[in-house]
C-alpha cells in the first residue's frame, strides 16, 4: 500500500513533488496501488518510485522521470507518455495497452516480460521473453545486462554444471549457487559477493581477482583453483578445501573455521591474522594459528598481552571465565571488561589498573587482590568473596558498582554530592568547572594516588583513600607521613 505521506505530497503538485525528492533524494517513493488515474503528472520525478498495482489510466504523465520506477503490474491504459523516460522501468504484467505517445525505443529501455500487454503498433523486445539461461548461453555480456534491468530478482542456479565456461566478469552477486560445479572454468574478476556457493565444487578454476566479499562458500572444494589477489572479505569458508593459489588473497575477516588449508599455495602470516579460524583450521607447514583462533581462556594462559589482544580482535564476542584459579597471577591492566567471573580465584592476583567495567564476579574469591587504579564501574561484586574496604577505596568505582554487604560505596556519596551541586548551580544560573571542596575530599577520607596507575581510558585522574594505601604499602602505618606511604608503595609495586 502506498505511503500516505508521500501520496499527501504528491497532491501538492510538481513543485512541492520534485522539491521533495531531491531533499530525499535516497527515499523511493512508495506509492504502490495508488489510483492517480486521470491525474497531471507532468515532469514529476518518480525516479525509483514503487508504483507496483498502482492504477494510471489516463494520467498525464508527459516529461515525467520514471527511471527504474516499480510499475509491476500496473495500469497505464490510456496513459499519455510523451517523452516519459523509462529507462530501466520495470514493467513486469503493466498493462500499456492504449498509451499514448509512446515510442518503441521507450520499450526497449524499459524491463519487462511476457505478461506485459503493449500497443499492437509496438513490439516486445526479446530479451523480455529471454531466460536468464538463454542470455548465459548468448554471453557473459547479454547475462549480465538481464541482470542489471532485474537487480532486484535472486538467481537460482543451485545443482548446475558450469563446466569448462568463459564466465569472466560474471555477475553472480547474491545469487542461490549451491552445490554447482564450475570445473576448468574461468570466473575470473567476477562478482559473486553474497552468493550461497555452499558445497560448490571449483576444480582447476581461475578466480583471479574475484569478488567474493560475503560469500557462502563453506563446504566448497577449491583444488588447483588460483584465487590470487581475490577479495574473500567476510567470506564463510567453515569446512572448505582450498588446495589453490591464494597469492595476494584477501581473507580479512573471513571464517576459516575448519577449512583445511595445508595444500594452499603463496599463503602467508598475514592473510591468516586478518581471518578468523579455530584450532580444527589447517594450516600449511610454517604458518602459525593466530591467537584471536583460540579459545579465550588458552590466550589467557599465555599471559595478559596475548589476552588482551584476543579482546581487541574479537570484539563482538563475550568469553566467560568459570571456576579458573587465578591465584597470585599477574594481571596487570587485563581488560575483563563486561564478562562473567563466575566463581574464579584471584586470591593474591595482582589486578592493578585492570578494566573490570561491567564483570559480573559471581562468587569470585578476591582475597588479597591487589585493586590499586581497577576500574570497577558498574561492576557486580555483590557476591565476590574476601574483600575488604581498603582494596575496594583502592580502585575506580561509581554509584552503580555493586559491592559485598558490609563495604562502603563511597563512589555514590561522591556521585551524588556532584549531582546536588550541579543542581544547585543550574538553579542559580552558574557556570564554571564543579570543584569538590577540600573539606568534602576530607570527610570522604580521599587522597592522592598516582594517575599513572589507572587504567587506560578510566578517565581517573587521581584521588583515592590515602589511609587505603598506606595500608596495603609495607612498614607504612598510622603515624608514617603521606610521602613516606608513597614511597613504600612504589617499592610494592
Amino acid at each position: 500500500m502506498a505511503d500516505w505521506s508521500h501520496w499527501a505530497t504528491l497532491a501538492q503538485g510538481a513543485r512541492a513533488w520534485n522539491a521533495w525528492q531531491k531533499k530525499n533524494f535516497q527515499a523511493d517513493p512508495d506509492l504502490s496501488e495508488a489510483d492517480m488515474s486521470g491525474m497531471d503528472l507532468q515532469g514529476f520525478m518518480l525516479y525509483g518510485a514503487n508504483l507496483t498495482g498502482a492504477i494510471l489510466r489516463g494520467t498525464d504523465l508527459r516529461n515525467a522521470n520514471l527511471k527504474k520506477a516499480r510499475l509491476t503490474g500496473a495500469v497505464l491504459e490510456g496513459a499519455n507518455l510523451e517523452e516519459t523516460a523509462l529507462d530501466g522501468a520495470n514493467l513486469q504484467g503493466a498493462d500499456l495497452r492504449g498509451a499514448l505517445n509512446l515510442k518503441q525505443g521507450q520499450i526497449d529501455a524499459a524491463v519487462g516480460d511476457d505478461r506485459t500487454l503493449v500497443p499492437p503498433d509496438l513490439r516486445k523486445p526479446e530479451e523480455w521473453s529471454s531466460s536468464y539461461d538463454d542470455r548465459l548461453q548468448i554471453g557473459v555480456a547479454a547475462a549480465n545486462a538481464w541482470r542489471a534491468n532485474r537487480s532486484s530478482v535472486t538467481l537460482v542456479l543451485e545443482s548446475r554444471a558450469f563446466e569448462g565456461k568463459d564466465l569472466r566478469g560474471i555477475d553472480f552477486r547474491k545469487g542461490a549457487l549451491g552445490r554447482s560445479s564450475f570445473r576448468r572454468s574461468d570466473l575470473s574478476q567476477g562478482k559473486l559477493s553474497g552468493c550461497d556457493a555452499s558445497g560448490s565444487t571449483f576444480e582447476e578454476v581461475q578466480l583471479l581477482e574475484a569478488r567474493l566479499e560475503g560469500a557462502n562458500l563453506s563446504g566448497a572444494r577449491f583444488d588447483r583453483t588460483s584465487l590470487a589477489r581475490a577479495n574473500l572479505r567476510g567470506a564463510d569458508l567453515t569446512g572448505a578445501v582450498l588446495s589453490a593459489d591464494l597469492a595476494d588473497a584477501d581473507f580479512l575477516n573471513a571464517n576459516l573455521a575448519g577449512a583445511d588449508l595445508r595444500l594452499a599455495k603463496n599463503l602467508t602470516q598475514r592473510q591468516i591474522d586478518g581471518a578468523y579460524g579455530a584450532k580444527h583450521t589447517r594450516l600449511p607447514e610454517g604458518l602459525a594459528y593466530p591467537i584471536h583462533w583460540m579459545d579465550f581462556e588458552d590466550a589467557l594462559a599465555r599471559g595478559v598481552e596475548k589476552a588482551n589482544a584476543w579482546r581487541e580482535k574479537r570484539r563482538s564476542d563475550l568469553p566467560r571465565l568459570s571456576r579458573r584459579s587465578l591465584r597470585n597471577r599477574d594481571l596487570r591492566r587485563i581488560y575483563l571488561a563486561g564478562m562473567e567471573l563466575g566463581d574464579c580465584d584471584f586470591t593474591g592476583a595482582d589486578l592493578r589498573s585492570a578494566d573490570l567495567r561491567q564483570v559480573k564476579a559471581g562468587r569470585s574469591i578476591l582475597q588479597g587482590a591487589n585493586l590499586l587504579g581497577a576500574d570497577l564501574r558498574d561492576a557486580d561484586l555483590s557476591r565476590a568473596a574476601g574483600l575488604v574496604q581498603a582494596q575496594i577505596d583502592l580502585a575506580v568505582g561509581n554509584g552503580m558498582t555493586r559491592l559485598p554487604h558490609g563495604l562502603a560505596n563511597r563512589w555514590r556519596d561522591l556521585d551524588q554530592d556532584i549531582h546536588r551541586k550541579n543542581v544547585f548551580m543550574a538553579a542559580k544560573g552558574g557556570k564554571g568547572t564543579l570543584r569538590i571542596s577540600t573539606s568534602r575530599k576530607s570527610s570522604l577520607g580521599w587522597g592522592r594516588v598516582n594517575s599513572d596507575d589507572a587504567p587506560a581510558g578510566s578517565g581517573y585522574s587521581g584521588t583515592k583513600d590515602s589511609a587505603a594505601r598506606r595500608e596495603l604499602a609495607q612498614g607504612s602505618g598510622p603515624g608514617h607521613s603521606r610521602r613516606a606511604g608513597r614511597s613504600r608503595l612504589k617499592q610494592t609495586r
